[in-house]
């Protein structure tokens, strides 16, 4: 007969070797946030939904599986953070969620198809993507309630970040080599037209409508591109600026920026996105985070 103790000393025995058992080796783990390490098994699983997802994303798979690590990285340091101010994301929340989820995905022929073909699972729903977007919801939630007075914070904010909210409205002409962009350039500065330069000789687009690019805030072009356009003058025209897609020559015809009032809300948006994104920062340089890029190529 086994006595109590017995039974209690092989209980306390089978789960310390499924422990053991369980933990990676050094080999599988590719990062860890503080003790807790992630392995390539769970970047894989992770990595090959993105891909199905976005199979035509023209990313390199390496470049690829640096973007999803980070995402698991950026969701296990929130993990963190929460489980330290003892707030939970509830195993009832989950199956709540859960079940609306796969009521969505089963009255949609195209995600319900999607689900099988790549045997997503009910673990990885709950893991990576209910839980997730609860654990999201939480942080968000919890750094941005230390906005006490959010109309005079975001008042604050839109003065400090003016750039943020401005659009300018540009003009350009586009070729590919710079000896060309060079005898445009010369052409400008003795007095012909832009606008008919630019039918003329832009390879963009845009040439038809004399190169104009309509309105644009920051972000929204590449950054030499951008930068040029947002360091000229209304009627300036900028150097030769290079890009992935050539050579750029920039006129500036118009630039706005919108009154509080008329963007409240994008401004609050904008604010709050700041918050977190600077919160997250802050707690991730307060962890030990590391990664092992080079098991990825």
């Amino acid at each position: 007969m086994i006595t109590k103790k017995i039974k209690i000393v092989l209980m306390v025995a089978i789960v310390l070797l499924l422990i053991v058992g369980c933990a990676p080796s050094e080999e599988e783990i590719v990062a860890k946030v503080n003790d807790k390490a992630i392995t390539f098994g769970q970047l894989d699983e992770l990595y090959s939904v993105y891909m199905a997802a976005m199979p035509d994303i023209g990313i390199k798979e390496q470049e690829m599986k640096e973007v999803v690590l980070d995402d698991m990285i950026r969701l296990e340091v929130i993990k963190q953070y929460l489980s330290a101010n003892n707030i939970e994301v509830e195993s009832a929340e989950i199956e709540e969620e859960y079940k609306n989820y796969m009521e969505q995905v089963a009255s949609n022929s195209i995600t319900k198809e999607f689900f099988e073909k790549n045997n997503i699972s009910e673990a990885f729903v709950k893991e990576y993507i209910i839980g997730s977007y609860l654990y999201d919801i939480k942080f968000y939630d919890k750094v941005t309630s230390e906005v006490k007075n959010e109309e005079e914070a975001a008042i604050q904010y839109y003065n400090n970040h003016k750039d943020e909210f401005t659009r300018v409205r540009a003009s350009h002409i586009l070729v590919k080599k710079k000896k060309e962009a060079q005898k445009i350039m010369d052409k400008i500065k003795s007095g012909e037209d832009f606008t008919a330069l630019a039918k003329e000789y832009s390879i963009d687009g845009s040439a038809q409508n004399g190169g104009d690019l309509d309105y644009f805030p920051k972000g929204k072009m590449v950054k030499p591109f951008e930068d040029a356009a947002f360091a000229l003058e209304i009627g300036e025209v900028s150097d030769i600026v290079e890009t992935d897609y050539g050579f750029h020559i920039i006129k500036l015809t118009d630039k706005i920026t919108d009154a509080f009032e008329e963007i409240k809300d994008y401004v609050v948006s904008v604010m709050y996105n700041d918050i977190y994104q600077t919160k997250l920062e802050e707690i991730k340089a307060e962890m030990e985070i590391v990664t092992y890029p080079k098991k990825l190529s």
